[in-house]
């Protein structure tokens, strides 16, 4: 996960953190609610049909029911022309950082079993780290897990003349910067405060700073040998631990540091995939505006213009070395009509929500949240202006509330005559290389499939079953426990954290319980490298779980992270609010699955 978008994913987070006494409206809908495979249609194919990523796959989890997968879309686009390979369930894929999660259940497992606490300073290690500054070992585990340590999110790069632990590149294998030189590192820092100039914090916990090298370095203290300085040998121990303590009890046989050769053909490969918006003026394509110029080609891609009702445009793309630089309409069409505009009014909030409605064979089937706005203080009219053709009848829906944000817009009246959406859709450019392992591999480096994820998400529900060990379900518990407050302008502390505000657990994102609108707490994680995006997701009270795998992810580009964090928190609060008695309020809600 870059710098950038991890500082706008969390200035996100902290928007929308604002808890208000807003009770939710009883639906007027008297349908059924909707299967969960009417939810990943509504809520993941568009990510797919708008050309955002070449593909995507989702696990769905009820209760103790078998997960549900469903997948959209292509896991590889061959350049040559060859046919793609469509997205399946048991394909290999590259999940970031959601492998700290790995890491900090391992940490709960040791806490559980007595072997280790979560305050126990650096200082404690200093056969593997060395000798610390003071500052630097007074550092707890519980700091390095919940992101408080002050430890920045990487090494700097070398410079002349070259600071200790300084990396020669932005992701060295191991051979190039090894655990050891992240001791090193450790040894020349002090805890960091970047809300304050100059950054030093006098003692850790500082405020909230997402970081690889703190969790990487917990992993690697998990890992190495207790009484000798930390080598590459800790990555293996790590590893090992991992496999005998997560893996091995959860069945989860196809979960590696590295993928075997003889599986090289279940890789999902990632992309960074251009993407734009059209703009229509009296039935015409006037203009196609760049989100994001994508990486990675080595020629101009195709650029198709689909929806709207209209037919005739065209366009193409001019290239800035290996990104889209521009797209230039060559034919503007007739006949197009903008998207439907989902318009949220009358909440008294202080940032208005995003959304857009899903269509399928003339009817809005859906709403996709992309930004649950911030402040409402009571619950939004939704409008639905536009999009419809000749005779058609707009749609009616409803919004539902958490935490001061809209979490989920349920669909009253369907509508009829709705055109299908106006898209632009850009041709993926060259798969990205395989990332390589470095030393903080355990906070980012395993490849999965959605099969094992889905396992692993249940556990992370830590609902009691016969084949998982209570100690691993006793590792999630302490892993998942709020310790510290979001966002560097925040202190850290929990009784001063704002009502609502996302809380920091052991790798873990937690959101609070809304206790006004019954809406209970949810952990979640996102995991990002160049091409790959994948989220995690549970809502334990309710047995409720999503996994998300995307295989496309911007090298830089921070809006991104809005995309596959948005997709696993709308499934989940979509199974809640159509599952859990319709969204109605209620002390105790009664989910469809069982319990």
């Amino acid at each position: 996960m870059t710098r950038l978008h991890h500082r706008a994913f969390i200035r996100r987070k902290r928007i929308a953190a604002v808890t208000l006494a807003i009770l939710l409206p009883v639906s007027a809908r008297a349908a059924e609610p909707m299967s969960v495979g009417d939810i990943a249609r509504a809520q993941a194919r568009p990510l797919v049909t708008s050309g955002q990523t070449p593909g995507i796959a989702v696990a769905i989890l009820e209760g103790d029911r078998e997960p549900k997968f469903f997948a959209y879309g292509d896991a590889t686009v061959a350049a040559d022309g060859a046919p793609p390979r469509p997205f399946r369930a048991d394909m290999l894929f590259e999940i970031g950082s959601n492998t700290k999660l790995f890491t900090t259940n391992l940490l709960g497992q040791r806490v559980a079993a007595g072997e280790l606490r979560l305050g126990d300073p650096l200082s404690g290690f200093a056969a593997q780290l060395g000798q610390l500054k003071p500052a630097t070992g007074r550092i707890t585990l519980k700091e390095l897990g919940d992101f408080t340590a002050g430890v920045a999110n990487s090494a700097p790069l070398c410079g002349a003349p070259p600071t200790p632990g300084c990396m020669p590149s932005e992701r060295p294998t191991i051979e190039a910067y090894g655990p050891g030189d992240m001791a090193a590192y450790f040894r020349a820092i002090v805890p960091l405060d970047f809300s304050v100039t100059p950054p030093e914090a006098t003692r850790a916990p500082a405020p909230y700073l997402y970081s690889n090298f703190s969790v990487g370095m917990l992993g690697l203290l998990l890992g190495g040998a207790p009484d000798k300085p930390l080598g590459d040998g800790a990555v293996r121990g790590w590893f090992d631990a991992v496999q005998s303590d997560i893996f091995k009890p959860l069945a989860m046989r196809d979960t590696f540091l590295k993928i075997p050769a003889r599986l090289a053909d279940r890789r999902v490969s990632g992309y960074d995939r251009a993407t734009a918006l059209a703009q229509v003026t009296d039935g015409a394509i006037t203009g196609v505006t760049l989100v994001n110029p994508g990486g990675d080609y080595l020629v101009a891609p195709q650029v198709a213009i689909t929806g709207g009702n209209g037919s005739g445009a065209t366009a193409v793309a001019t290239l800035e070395g290996r990104a889209v630089g521009s797209i230039a309409v060559t034919a503007p069409g007739q006949g197009y009509l903008p998207p439907p505009q989902v318009v949220f009014t009358d909440g008294g909030s202080t940032i208005t929500a995003d959304a857009e409605a899903v269509i399928a064979d003339g009817t809005i089937i859906g709403v996709r949240i992309r930004h649950g706005g911030a402040g409402y203080q009571r619950i939004p009219t939704v409008t639905v202006v536009g999009g419809l053709g000749p005779g058609g009848r707009a749609a009616s829906a409803t919004a539902h509330v958490s935490n001061g944000a809209v979490s989920y817009v349920s669909v009253d009246d369907p509508g009829a005559g709705y055109v299908e959406p106006l898209t632009v859709v850009i041709a993926p450019g060259k798969p990205v290389p395989a990332a390589a392992i470095p030393a903080w591999a355990p906070a980012g480096a395993l490849s999965s499939t959605l099969e094992d994820m889905a396992k692993f998400a249940r556990a992370a529900m830590r609902r009691p079953a016969p084949t998982v060990p209570a100690l691993l379900l006793e590792g999630f518990r302490v892993a998942q426990t709020p310790y510290a407050c979001q966002g560097t302008e925040n202190p850290p502390s929990l009784k001063t954290c704002p009502a609502g505000a996302t809380r920091s657990a052991l790798a873990w994102m937690a959101a609070p319980r809304d206790r006004v609108n019954g809406v209970a707490p949810i952990f979640s994680k996102i995991g990002g490298l160049p091409g790959y995006w994948s989220a995690v997701a549970v809502m334990p009270k309710h047995g409720l779980g999503v996994v998300v795998f995307m295989n496309s992810r911007p090298a830089d580009a921070a809006e991104a992270g809005e995309t596959v964090d948005r997709v696993a928190d709308n499934i989940l609060y979509a199974l809640f609010y159509e599952r859990c008695d319709g969204g109605r309020p209620s002390a105790a809600r009664r989910c469809a699955a069982p319990n």
